[in-house]
């Protein structure tokens, strides 16, 4: 078996911000385009161009939070355990070991379930175990197998 498997939150996770950033888009093109100079009789210039730098600051803004939020995050499955590290400067680390694992939970919408998208939930025994969320992967069942197929490789040992 390989020894790591690495998984990211996907992009067409972020389906909602991807979809209002291009909504943002298309307004600040609307307002570009438009011509209030004739409808203002040539008062409102310098407001179109607020406008327009408006939208796009706030579409860049919404576009820069999926870009961090998908690259800060990292999600490990290894040979004896799997973990989800998030951060970029400072460092979250949440581990479980693959023994422990005593409840797997796989969580998607209707619009997931079409992408084939969704959040993977890994909890252990005890009222305060450990929880591995792998947040809006990709083919969360294959993950699901894949973790299960470890764990019993590993019951049965070398």
């Amino acid at each position: 078996m390989a020894s790591e498997i690495v998984f990211r939150t996907s992009m067409l996770y972020y389906w909602r911000s991807i979809f209002i950033s291009s909504l943002l888009v298309c307004g600040a093109v609307a307002v570009a385009i438009v011509p209030l100079v004739e409808i203002a009789g040539g008062q409102l210039e310098g407001w179109r161009w607020l406008g327009v730098g408006g939208f796009l600051l706030v579409a860049g803004s919404v576009a820069a939070r999926v870009f961090f939020f998908r690259y800060s995050a990292r999600y490990t499955i290894s040979d004896t355990s799997v973990s989800e590290c998030h951060g970029l400067i400072a460092r979250n680390i949440n581990e479980l070991k693959l023994d422990h694992i005593r409840a797997y939970d796989i969580r998607q919408g209707p619009i997931e379930r079409l992408l084939n998208l969704g959040t993977l939930v890994l909890s252990s025994a005890g009222d305060v175990g450990s929880v591995v969320r792998f947040l809006g992967i990709r083919a969360p069942n294959a993950a699901k197998k894949e973790i299960e197929a470890r764990t019993l490789s590993m019951a049965r040992g070398p």
